[in-house]
């Protein structure tokens, strides 16, 4: 009877021995997984904190590139008439130039257009 006590013995803490280990097992996957979750949910924030970034230096470079343009275009538009107001002064202090008959007096920047 001591033989069959000792097996009995044996399997119980053999039984035991594996309930543990398959418990820390159970226990390191439900770890593994909760770590792998909050690293997703770390990696999500950091897309949306990275196209968030992206977004407002795009809308900068967008907002430059503008303010840009829209100086070049104030500047020649300036060029522009510079020169035509050059233009038509010379052509009026040519001797012998009349206006054409029929077209428009150029009128001073300061008066509206009539219609």
């Amino acid at each position: 009877m001591n033989q069959q006590a000792d097996i009995a013995t044996v399997m119980i803490l053999s039984a035991l021995g594996m309930l543990v280990l398959i418990g820390v097992a159970v226990i390191l996957i439900i770890v593994l997984h909760s770590r792998r979750m909050r690293h997703r949910a770390d990696l999500a924030e950091l897309r949306l904190h990275h196209a968030d970034q992206v977004r407002q230096v795009e809308r900068e470079v967008e907002k430059h590139t503008l303010r840009e343009i829209g100086l070049e275009l104030h500047d020649n538009v300036g060029q522009l008439l510079t020169s035509l107001r050059l233009d038509i002064f010379a052509v009026r202090t040519v001797p012998g130039t009349e206006p054409v008959h029929g077209a428009r007096r150029a009128r001073p920047a300061s008066l509206p257009a009539s219609r």
